[in-house]
């Protein structure tokens, strides 16, 4: 059926062009214009027709891809996985990471003019751990973006480039295929040479190797295919089911190791078993906030220190404390009453706190003061955003904003303080 179709559909075009000349030369190039262009939009529908009866199709594959359905590989979506950037700490594997790990795969499989190898797959997803956390950021330190975190003021593309994944992954490829020897290196020394970060970080790249790893075989085995080939002198071959520190760097050389475990040893404090303190704001309906006991709370989210925040949804703010979720909703309906309209966000995991840290340029994840970073940002566990307590606000850079003046009057009625040195911050404890 499908070559009579094709064959219909030749003639047609063929008719339709002799057609057109024909018409031209009697009627004139204005009137010719006129019928050239309805001619072509009949044909362009015409082809689509066939395409579409012939089980042709234009559209690109969906989100929805194999790769991310995968559940039997070595790490899969939902999985939590040791984080060596984190004494005891965690990564859950979602399926946005799983995604964009996939396409960072696939734009491997489909280099040109030959396929990177799976080592160099794998170094490519280790280095967006500490880069994005493996999310497509829209933001970062200066102007970084994307998984990379590439700089369009560097020469990487233009910002809409570099969020496309499969840009922004050939383009870490093109960085890393012109360092000489790169296939026989460590792989963290590869990665740090593309994105050279400050002589303190490049450390970081080297830890997520496995767990990249294991993200690639799960990948291939999805395609159909095996992987990762990793050089056996990395001892890289076999993923482990259980990471760890050790083995994430063992493979890489004894210093880096050395160093490492010393850095944890020495500035990662242990986890506390204490629940965050939340404190109560002044009288009244905000007394509940003394406690977790949830108000209609709708669920729940991990807070620091293997503690649960109970969560609501508000409009405008998204996921926060349910705790507070009444007294919030009230205050943006009194700003809304005076004319003021407040959103922001509110809820931050533990994980996207290590994670704003380490993009903020911090010193330390762990140590540095909340004011060294380039952005100030507060030490992971130490955050009121981590128990959903506190919420930074839109359009509220300023204390001349119509966000800042309003909330300046009225936000303490409703149990909320401001942090003085951030116009946008307001919290449960002023902090």
């Amino acid at each position: 059926m499908a070559a009579p179709l094709a064959a219909a559909g030749a003639l047609v075009k063929k008719y339709a062009k002799k057609k057109l000349m024909k018409l031209a030369k009697k009627y004139g190039p204005p009137v010719a214009g006129a019928l050239l262009i309805a001619i072509i939009g009949s044909l362009i529908a015409l082809a689509s027709f066939f395409t579409v009866f012939t089980g042709g199709s234009s559209c690109g594959s969906g989100g929805t891809d194999l790769a991310i359905l995968a559940t039997n590989g070595p790490v899969n979506v939902g999985d939590k996985v040791p984080n060596p950037l984190r004494s005891g700490g965690t990564i859950t594997i979602t399926e946005e990471m799983m995604g964009n790990a996939q396409a960072i795969v696939r734009a491997g499989i489909n280099y040109k003019p030959t396929r990177i190898p799976d080592r160099g797959i794998v170094i490519a997803i280790a280095t967006t751990f500490p880069e994005s956390g493996l999310i497509n950021l829209k933001g970062g330190d200066r102007d970084s973006v994307g998984l990379f975190q590439q700089r369009p003021s560097q020469g990487w593309g233009s910002v809409q480039q570099i969020l496309d994944p499969t840009f922004a992954a050939n383009s870490f490829y093109r960085a890393m295929l012109a360092i000489p020897n790169w296939e026989t290196r460590p792989p963290g020394d590869v990665a740090a040479d593309v994105q050279r970060p400050a002589a303190q970080y490049r450390y970081k790249y080297a830890l997520f190797v496995p767990i990249a790893a294991g993200l690639v075989t799960s990948i291939l085995q999805a395609m159909g295919q095996s992987g990762p080939a990793i050089n056996a002198s990395v001892d890289e071959n076999t993923v482990p089911s259980s990471f760890s520190l050790a083995s994430a760097n063992a493979a890489e050389n004894s210093t880096l190791l050395a160093l490492v475990t010393r850095m944890h040893e020495v500035f990662v404090p242990p986890p506390s078993t204490e629940a965050p303190a939340v404190s109560a704001a002044p009288g009244g309906d905000c007394a509940q906030l003394a406690g977790f006991d949830a108000i209609n709370a709708t669920g729940s989210e991990p807070g620091p220190n293997g503690t649960t925040v109970p969560i609501a949804e508000v409009p405008g703010i998204g996921k926060i404390n349910a705790t507070i979720a009444g007294q919030v909703t009230a205050m943006l309906a009194a700003a809304r009453g005076d004319g003021v309209n407040l959103t922001g966000s509110a809820y931050r995991s533990h994980a996207r706190q290590i994670q704003l840290r380490t993009i903020n340029g911090c010193p330390d994840v762990w140590t540095a003061s909340p004011s060294s970073c380039r952005v100030p940002t507060a030490i992971p566990g130490r955050s009121q955003h981590e128990v959903g307590l506190a919420i930074d606000f839109e359009n509220c850079s300023y204390r001349s904003s119509a966000c800042y003046i309003w909330l300046s009057g009225n936000a303490d009625r409703f149990g909320l303080r401001n942090l003085p040195s951030e116009p946008w911050h307001w919290s449960t404890t002023g902090r």
